[in-house]
């Protein structure tokens, strides 16, 4: 019998860490591979909505690398807690059997787009345009600060501000005809 290795689970169906609002709803045994390396091992029976809050999610965005998330799909419950227990005993992932860690400044903890809009209260439209005037490149996953600010631009134009001294209090260079 052939030995595991990383390759093999590369091989496997995935979609980037910031992707994961594009994972399928489907039970399975996941990995998150970051620099060829697996660092964490789990288990879902849903594996989208598993996704929408993993307690890992400030671990692995403080990181700083891209990460990929693999799945292979199991349809039996007990057949995932079992094969979860022997990955994670064959690959001895970091990440697996450490406590969470919480970062004091909560600034690494990301949200998902739908969080974003429905605690901002605004239609998507509009958080797509304030984004875009934050410079916000990954609008999927958003981090606390980028929420903070996103928060901020909006309570402005409650108060009436226009977009320039929006974006002058929020220390925004104008965005320009070339920037668009």
């Amino acid at each position: 019998m052939k030995n595991l290795d990383p390759d093999d689970i590369n091989r496997l169906p995935a979609v980037a860490i910031e992707d994961a609002g594009l994972l399928p709803s489907l039970p399975a045994v996941y990995f998150v591979i970051a620099n060829e390396r697996i660092l964490y091992i789990g288990k879902a029976l849903n594996l989208q909505q598993r996704w929408k809050n993993h307690h890992r999610w400030g671990e692995i965005f403080a990181l700083g690398v891209a990460a990929r998330l693999h799945w292979l799909e199991f349809n039996d419950a007990l057949l995932i807690q079992l094969l979860e227990q022997c990955f994670i005993n064959y690959f001895d992932p970091p990440m697996n059997n450490t406590p969470v860690v919480e970062h004091k400044n909560n600034l690494l903890k990301p949200i998902t787009q739908e969080q974003a809009v429905s605690i901002l209260g605004t239609p998507v439209a509009t958080f797509y345009r304030y984004c875009k005037d934050l410079k916000i490149k990954n609008k999927q996953i958003i981090s606390e600060s980028d929420l903070t600010r996103l928060q901020d631009m909006r309570r402005l134009y409650q108060e009436g501000y226009n977009r320039d001294a929006v974006l002058s209090l929020l220390g925004v260079k104008s965005i320009g005809l070339s920037d668009l």
